[in-house]
């Protein structure tokens, strides 16, 4: 741990006091650095004649409020904005136009109850102006809210000409403003993307969300010196850096990771890499003009400087600031979601963040309550997403039980695991019996914190299948983490997760088949529950298999193995495993359900991670059942997909959302509009031109990079998902390729993008303000992601700060943490050697040839090494071995060294299997193999002078249908090596 993020962390108490940002590392002090061009004033706020004072609902007033007209029915709940010239204070001229409006209403609209609920606003009045030759809009802006912790106001651009602003779906030129109290803020917006052909204003609008107690009821706003400017615009859309930019990971690399950074226009034929200590010049080489699919680049490739250290790479006149590479780059990353964990908790007092909120917001049914809330914020709103509280649960049990297990980082083992239990409070109150269980709250507001006052939020729960699941998912983890700790709150989890596993097997019953005859405990676990034709969804299928898995891990009961198993075998038909007869053939996707008609892809909300999740712990819980092969082949598959569809946006290698067919919406509307908030079939239409802006893949099918999509847009919760589909991969099958192909979205999103910024609040640098209206900026939040134009498939990340793009989502903080899991810390290895007096266990990097030693214990044997990931030849005297290591694994490898290869060619539906040893003994082996038959499950490969070769033949039972296979020596499933399909 580096002293900054030491000090960083001890300032904040562990994250317990919210960690500031660094304001001179924003976009926002660097746009206002820029040089003004060419500057029109607008307006100095001299007069009034060019505004309007408005109030606006944001939709129609139910009866008895039906009448615009009827001003009687409206008094009192319509807001008494003000607007006025002020000479109170003003940045030119004599006076500044003051603005003041109350934050809450007396009584809410029932039909937008819990919702923003008014919008008071100023607005200046053009008339049909064209902008086109300026391309920026400045104004300043003093708030005056005693009491409020987050002020925000939003700039609207009102456009008229070809593309009206605002639009449907409220995408552009609505900018969010994070502002600061009791002082001038000097906002800026480059708009070179916004339509401004005929412009008919600009708009001043506050979102009514009530406020806190101890808060003001009125805010004032003095508003001055609104300009329109010509600057040098950041790029903002595209795949091309901008020419005076470099993109590449702000935090860094881990050692055993590409090494990649991307730029255009760099007038020079090599690059350098400076180590910062020294100030010595550690790497030179030629800087690389890259044709890809997305376009043409300069690449700088330095993946073989494995040494740890901090560096900045210079190229012609551009260098970029200081980075590390290290192992443990992504630590300040976790500590700084941490802190965002903890500004999105719900009902708990966050030092300048809010008040202990919500206490009179209830979950109701059959005639009782409970206070709902807890658990954290869905967003830059209030809500409460029982799934998401849920699933960042998992995810901050999985992170912890990763630090346990590796036990180098107390420290932050101890924060997560207390964050974790925060969630596992909440998910284990907020159920009813027979199955009910919160779902999402519609919150948007401050409340009184008083039940039985107008401001009362009220949910009914509903039975899900997928809640149940996932919410014993979440207790199993806490259990398993928890037994030692405190062992009455443990066994109270695993009770619930019982309860929670019936519950989700009885609604998927239910839903699936009327089953009457059979009830309580003599159900079956998974009975014949899923019939011929009728769809499950995969994402239900998989939270069946983990929650079956972990119930059999602590009770050992064999009634959870059936279930496992059965769950398992639905989810191996969402499963494509045949090559597609595409131009592209494809293989190893999920569809998302057992009907197999549609592809499963996202565009908001993200499960794409739960069936490799699902198989990988199949395999770990299972490793003797007879369909443990189809598991690990159905892995070997998936991570397949990923490399393949990752390829097509290389140099970045940022993971594409996937592959949709052009008429899928026509076809089947209502499947596909499902995951399509607030969207329906209006939409089929515009749904095959976004499609067609992928890459073509044959026979009407794409590739998308970004997800067809409409009112919910941003990618993040999409590629951190697939990102932790990706992980779970590498660690289980030990995929070095596809662990890098991981980290480059983790560089992506911390400035190895065409932008070059950061887009993690608080970590790099240059990040831009996200959309964050109640809990304010906050150090380590993570936006719903970036996004593409309209029909477009490219980057998208202007600085227009609006939802739900820049939304706070705690949906995609959580799955950077789950990624985490697995991508945190370094691998590790460890075992018996025999023991040899002064002998020295060396392991040498392929790739750089660096050599990692250590002494094993001189009466055990016993030895431990930390590597960076990558491929080692181990050597220990006469002994030699070849492993490959991916980081976040623990390798147990134990002596005598033995080095096992396997290959297979194909010829036709004959595979040869090729079994090369060294070893200074016959090596017994064990054979598993998936979609290939002829073989014996075991036999001794013969070795002399230190060698053996073993030649076997194999038949393909499915040739549209790679094969799979594992060598196990010594019958030793942890030291597998495996062989495939050279298709894939």
């Amino acid at each position: 741990m580096n002293q900054s993020l030491k000090a960083m962390i001890d300032a904040s108490r562990d994250v317990h006091i919210p960690i500031p940002i660094d304001e001179s590392e924003t976009a926002e002090a660097r746009l206002l650095k820029k040089p003004v061009l060419k500057n029109r004033l607008l307006d100095d706020m001299e007069s009034l004649d060019h505004w309007q004072l408005i109030t606006s609902y944001s939709i129609s007033v139910p009866e008895p409020l039906a009448d615009p007209n009827d001003l009687s029915d409206r008094e009192e709940i319509t807001p008494a904005p003000t607007m006025e010239l002020s000479s109170e204070r003003c940045v030119c001229g004599s006076h500044s136009l003051k603005f003041t409006h109350p934050t809450n209403l007396d009584h809410q609209i029932e039909c937008r109850k819990g919702r923003i609920y008014a919008q008071p606003s100023v607005k200046r009045v053009f008339d049909r102006e064209d902008w086109s030759e300026f391309n920026r809009l400045s104004v300043w802006i003093y708030p005056i809210a005693p009491g409020m912790k987050s002020i925000t106001l939003r700039m609207q651009l009102h456009n008229d000409g070809v593309r009206k602003m605002p639009e449907k779906w409220e995408r552009d030129g609505a900018h969010n403003m994070s502002l600061k109290a009791n002082q001038w803020n000097h906002a800026v917006l480059e708009m070179p993307y916004l339509d401004r052909d005929c412009v008919t204003g600009v708009s001043f609008d506050y979102d009514m969300v009530g406020h806190e107690n101890d808060a003001v009821d009125h805010v004032t706003w003095y508003i001055d010196k609104l300009e329109l400017q010509t600057v040098k615009c950041d790029v903002y859309e595209g795949w091309i850096p901008a020419d005076d930019r470099i993109s590449y990971s702000h935090k860094g690399y881990q050692p055993g990771s590409d090494k990649l950074a991307i730029a255009s226009g760099i007038d020079a034929d090599t690059f350098k890499l400076i180590e910062t200590k020294t100030g010595k010049v550690v790497l030179e080489k030629e800087i690389l003009t890259v044709d890809a699919k997305i376009g043409t680049l300069q690449m700088m490739d330095f993946t073989e400087l494995c040494e740890e250290g901090e560096y900045i790479l210079v190229a012609g006149n551009l260098s970029t600031r200081v980075f590390a590479i290290s192992e443990d780059v992504w630590e300040s990353s976790v500590w700084k979601v941490l802190n965002f964990f903890l500004v999105l908790r719900c009902g708990y007092e966050v030092p300048g963040k809010h008040r202990a909120c919500h206490s009179d917001m209830l979950m109701v049914h059959d005639g009782k309550a409970i206070v709902a809330n807890g658990g954290w914020h869905d967003a830059a709103d209030l809500a409460q997403g029982f799934i998401n509280t849920a699933e960042a649960t998992a995810a901050l049990f999985s992170l912890a039980g990763a630090l346990k297990k590796d036990g180098s980082n107390n420290r932050l083992f101890l924060r997560v695991l207390e964050e974790a239990k925060w969630g596992l409070d909440y998910v284990l109150k907020m159920r009813f019996p027979g199955g009910y269980r919160a779902t999402y709250s519609s919150s948007s507001i401050w409340t009184d914190g008083v039940i039985g006052t107008s401001d009362d939020i009220t949910m009914e729960p509903s039975r899900s299948a997928l809640a149940n699941f996932d919410a014993a998912y979440a207790e199993l983890l806490g259990y398993e983490l928890f037994k030692d700790i405190d062992p009455d709150y443990a066994a109270y989890a695993l009770k619930i997760a019982k309860d929670d596993f019936y519950w989700g097997v009885d609604i998927t019953c239910e839903k699936q088949k009327e089953n009457e005859s059979q009830t309580g405990e003599d159900r079956k676990i998974v009975e014949a529950m899923f019939e011929d034709g009728i769809s499950v969804d995969v994402k239900i299928i998989s939270a069946g298999v983990l929650a079956s898995s972990l119930l059999f891990t602590a009770t050992q009961e064999a009634s959870y193995v059936q279930a496992a198993e059965e769950f398992s075998d639905l989810l191996l038909t969402c499963q494509q495993q045949e090559f597609t007869d595409w131009d592209v053939p494809m293989v190893g996707f999920f569809y998302e359900d057992t009907n197999r008609d549609l592809i499963a892809h996202y565009n908001h909300m993200a499960y794409s991670y739960m069936p490799e999740l699902a198989l990988k712990t199949l395999c770990e819980t299972f490793p003797d059942s007879d369909r443990y092969m189809k598991w690990y082949s159905a892995l070997t598959l998936s991570g397949a997909y990923y490399k393949k569809i990752a390829s097509y946006t290389s140099p970045y290698g940022v993971i594409p959302a996937g592959v949709y067919h052009e008429d899928e919406a026509k076809n089947m509307p209502e499947k596909v509009f499902a995951t399509h908030p607030m969207v329906g079939a209006e939409c089929t239409d515009g749904y095959a031109p976004q499609v067609r802006e992928g890459f073509p893949l044959g026979k009407g099918y794409y590739l998308r990079v970004y997800p067809v999509w409409f009112s919910f847009r941003g990618n993040y919760n999409v590629i951190l998902s697939a990102t932790k589909a990706m992980t779970s991969v590498a660690s289980y099958c030990n995929d070095y390729d596809l662990y890098v192909a991981s980290q480059h979205n983790y560089e992506w999103i911390l400035g190895k993008n065409p932008m070059a910024q950061s887009t993690m609040v608080g970590e790099g640098y240059d990040f831009i303000q996200h959309y964050t209206v109640q809990p304010g900026q906050t150090t380590g939040s993570i936006t719903v992601g970036m996004e593409s134009h309209y029909e477009k498939d490219v980057p998208y990340w202007p600085q227009v700060n609006t939802a739900t793009y820049k939304e706070v989502w705690v949906c995609s903080a959580t799955k950077w943490m789950w990624c985490m899991a697995d991508s945190l810390l370094p691998a590790r290895l460890s075992g018996y050697l025999r023991v040899i007096p002064g002998g020295v266990l060396t392991c040498t990097n392929v790739v750089s040839q660096k050599a990692y030693t250590v002494v094993p214990h001189v009466r055990t044997g016993y030895y431990e090494l930390t590597l960076p990931a990558g491929t080692y030849r181990m050597q220990y005297e006469s002994e030699e071995k070849t492993i490959t290591v991916v980081s976040g694994k623990q390798y147990a490898i134990d002596g005598p060294l033995c080095d096992v290869s396997a290959s297979a060619v194909r010829s036709g539906k004959d595979v040869t299997i090729t079994i090369n040893v060294t070893a200074s003994y016959d090596l017994p082996v064990t054979i598993r193999t998936d979609n290939i038959s002829g073989l014996e499950s075991s036999y001794t490969v013969s070795v002399e002078n230190g060698k053996g070769t073993l030649v076997l033949h194999a038949v393909l039972e499915n040739e549209q249908k790679p094969f799979v296979g594992l060598v196990l020596p010594n019958g030793n499933l942890d030291e597998r090596v495996a062989f495939t399909d050279d298709r894939i």
